[in-house]
C-alpha cells in the first residue's frame, strides 16, 4: 500500500532512515503516510514530521494529530461570492488579478518545534 502513497524516490530516502519532512498536497495525503511510515519503524514526528494542507476534521483524528495549514474554505468561498456578485451588478469592474486570503498554520503533534541555531 505505501507505494501508492509516496514517490519512489521518498521511498528509498526513507528506508535509508534518513532524515526528511513531508508535506501532503491534501490532508489525506499525509494521514495516508502515518501509518506505512509507523510500519517502517519512523516515529512522528522524532524522525520523520508530516504536515496536510486544509485542515480537514480528520488531521484532529489522526496518531498523531496532523499538523496542517488551514487556507480557511468558507472565507474563501464567500470573498469569491461577494466579489462575483459586485461584478455581475456591476458595482466594481472586473479586474484580473490575485486576491490574497490568509492562511493559518495549525500545530499539531505529527510535527515538533525546529531547534535553534
Amino acid at each position: 500500500m505505501w507505494r501508492k502513497v509516496f514517490p519512489s524516490g521518498l521511498v528509498r530516502g526513507f528506508r535509508k532512515k534518513q532524515s526528511a519532512t513531508n508535506t501532503a498536497s491534501a490532508y489525506q495525503g499525509a494521514a495516508a503516510c502515518i501509518a506505512p511510515l509507523k510500519a517502517m519503524g519512523y516515529r512522528i514526528p522524532e524522525d520523520i514530521a508530516l504536515m496536510g494542507f486544509g485542515n480537514d476534521p480528520i488531521c484532529q483524528d489522526t496518531l498523531p494529530a496532523l499538523s496542517s495549514v488551514d487556507r480557511h474554505a468558507e472565507t474563501r468561498t464567500h470573498a469569491a461570492i461577494d466579489l462575483l456578485l459586485k461584478i455581475l451588478n456591476k458595482e466594481t469592474p472586473y479586474e484580473p488579478g490575485f486576491h490574497e486570503i490568509e492562511a493559518e498554520l495549525i500545530l499539531r503533534e505529527s510535527t515538533r518545534p525546529s531547534r535553534p541555531g
